[in-house]
């Protein structure tokens, strides 16, 4: 009798310890999903008030007879743009831009990428605004040595 009560107490243990990783393991996709998502939201969102930055930013330098791009610069930014986007933006921003339309003084494409997310932003003439989000994974790193 003893041991048959001891075996049923295993037994519950066994299946409580079952549940418990079978609800973990399809808890934990869930929770990732949901995190990806919302930080990418995130970024979309950010990505949006750049663009507008960049909008009012254009503004105030046709008013000084400059522009806020710089072909030769590596991310396109003519000289302290960046900073006065970062000023506006309240936070740093890894941003370069990839397009940009000297007739109509307008950006028409660039990158924006904060953390594990990138951000690539075009206006095409017929669709508008177009974003694409994408969450990066690194795959390979290699320091050269």
């Amino acid at each position: 009798m003893v041991n048959g009560k001891k075996y049923s107490y295993l037994n519950k243990i066994k299946v409580i310890i079952i549940v418990i990783l079978c609800i973990f393991l399809i808890a934990t996709p869930i929770f990732w999903y949901f995190r990806i998502t919302t930080e990418g939201k995130v970024a979309f969102r950010e990505a949006k008030n750049i663009k507008l930055a960049f909008e009012m930013l254009q503004i105030e330098y046709y008013g000084r007879g400059m522009s806020i791009y710089d072909a030769s610069a590596a991310n396109g930014l003519a000289v302290g743009v960046q900073e006065r986007l970062e000023e506006i933006l309240e936070h740093d921003c890894n941003v370069s831009i990839l397009a940009y339309n000297n007739k109509e003084r307008m950006v028409t494409a660039f990158i924006y990428t904060t953390g594990n997310y990138r951000v690539l932003y075009r206006y095409d003439a017929v669709q508008g605004d177009c974003y694409d989000v994408d969450y990066m994974i690194r795959i390979l790193k290699y320091d050269g040595r």
